[in-house]
């Protein structure tokens, strides 16, 4: 089940003008229209390359040789507007036949181009996701290969499947049972939500559900096809590129469509990276002054009580999960706390980040982590209110506090007692008294 149906009684119209909020921020943040206008640039460049090479794999399974024209005839009328396709498909056929008379050393570029191309399709999901890491080169050009393999076997599985259903129905193609035409008509939208699902599953580095990568899979071949329809019926109906460029019309507007669908793509992404954020509501957590400081204290409290069975190690994913913390924010919490030597990174499960605590709760108190991330008085003398200041020795005995000296083994020991005096420590002034004390110093 996507969503928890107790949250979703509990939905209104405020949530979901707050949800809109948050994706928007995300597609602002990710810059998906200016990633699609990256990938329209190479995918330009790179399209015949590949196109060659999976068309090579292709005709490599005896069983699919004859589907040659088909499997290019279904592609173009599903994947690009019916009023391009023909001139863009003779181009394309063109083009790749002369690829096919180049030598070894050309053959390694097509390749090579080709592979570039899905490495910075690979870049684009991974900023998606937030992930900092990606896989060694050799793992890269293995799942690319795969999925170069991949989608021309099930393009000619699924077309030898409703071959197969048009001819039980003894040639009558125009008279196909209801339901079976049905089924018939959803093969193309299917075999894309597969395509995109795969797509989201095996690029990005991290492990994504296959329930999330399908949902989104789904909405995006939905909105693939409506695109489709709507920017055929718009080139048909107003033609705008015809009369300005004439004959070479079809250039820019499959440029254009090519963009759309870089454009849906990467929204289809951005919908399955935000589906487990949504499900656990972590975007309704609302930050304050300070938050980051207990989001902090929240991640050693995990890793202090892992410490007490094995394997003393808590997966990224789950800090995430009991904290409810998104996954970028609480990378960028750890790279913190790891810089402070607070915690480690110890070892890879199957992909998986594990963290531990590295420093002495004992020992450790309250006031470097503050300081980090609340307070830093240290850096005080180099800002300009110093300088305008002069002395600053009061300032810094006023906002002076002792209680930052409590430990994090005090405060973790202590349950909710300990975070609520953890709190009072990060917010209580120092006493009065230090002002004066201080000013008779610098006096």
């Amino acid at each position: 089940m996507l969503f928890d149906t107790r949250a979703l009684r509990k939905w209104n119209a405020a949530k979901l003008r707050a949800l809109a909020r948050y994706a928007l921020r995300r597609a602002g943040e990710d810059h998906l229209p200016q990633v699609a206008g990256s990938l329209t640039f190479t995918t330009v460049l790179s399209l015949v390359p590949i196109l060659t090479v999976a068309f090579a794999l292709f005709t490599a399974f005896p069983m699919f040789k004859s589907f040659r024209a088909d499997i290019e005839g279904y592609m173009f009328s599903n994947l690009v507007p019916g009023s391009i396709s023909r001139p863009i498909l003779t181009y394309l056929n063109q083009f790749s036949t002369n690829a096919k008379g180049l030598t070894a050393a050309g053959l390694i570029g097509l390749v090579v181009t080709s592979v570039m191309t899905l490495l910075t399709v690979e870049n684009a999901l991974n900023a998606i996701w937030r992930v900092r890491h990606r896989r060694p080169l050799a793992q890269r050009v293995l799942v690319f290969w795969a999925l170069m393999t991949f989608a021309p076997v099930l393009i000619g599985a699924s077309l030898s499947v409703s071959s197969y259903l048009v001819s039980i129905s003894a040639g009558y193609v125009h008279k196909l049972p209801f339901g079976l035409g049905v089924i018939v008509s959803l093969v193309p939208i299917l075999l894309s939500a597969i395509a995109f699902a795969m797509l989201y599953v095996f690029v990005p580095n991290t492990n994504v559900e296959r329930r999330d990568a399908f949902i989104a899979g789904l909405i995006a071949a939905g909105a693939f096809e409506i695109a489709k329809r709507v920017f055929g019926a718009y080139v048909a109906h107003i033609p705008t590129y015809t009369a300005v460029y004439g004959a070479f019309a079809t250039l820019p507007i499959f440029l254009t469509w090519i963009y759309v669908s870089w454009l849906v793509t990467l929204l289809g992404a951005t919908i399955a990276s935000t589906l487990p954020i949504i499900r656990q509501g972590y975007w309704q957590r609302r930050t304050f002054p300070g938050s980051e400081f207990f989001d902090a204290l929240g991640v050693l409290l995990l890793l202090y009580r892992a410490r007490e069975q094995a394997p003393r190690t808590v997966a990224e994913r789950d800090i995430g999960r009991r904290l409810q913390l998104e996954a970028d924010y609480l990378v960028d919490l750890l790279i913190k706390l790891k810089a402070l030597h607070l915690i480690g990174k110890l070892q890879q499960d199957r992909g998986e980040t594990h963290w531990a605590l590295l420093c002495d709760a004992h020992t450790t108190t309250l006031r470097p982590l503050y300081e980090r991330l609340v307070l830093n008085l240290p850096r005080l003398p180099r800002t300009a209110l110093a300088r305008h200041l002069g002395d600053t020795r009061a300032l810094v005995s006023q906002l002076q506090n002792p209680a930052l000296d409590a430990t994090l083994e005090s405060i973790f020991t202590t349950g909710e007692r300990g975070v609520a005096a953890a709190a009072q420590a990060a917010m209580a002034p120092a006493p009065a008294s230090a002002v004066p004390a201080a000013a008779n110093a610098s006096a």
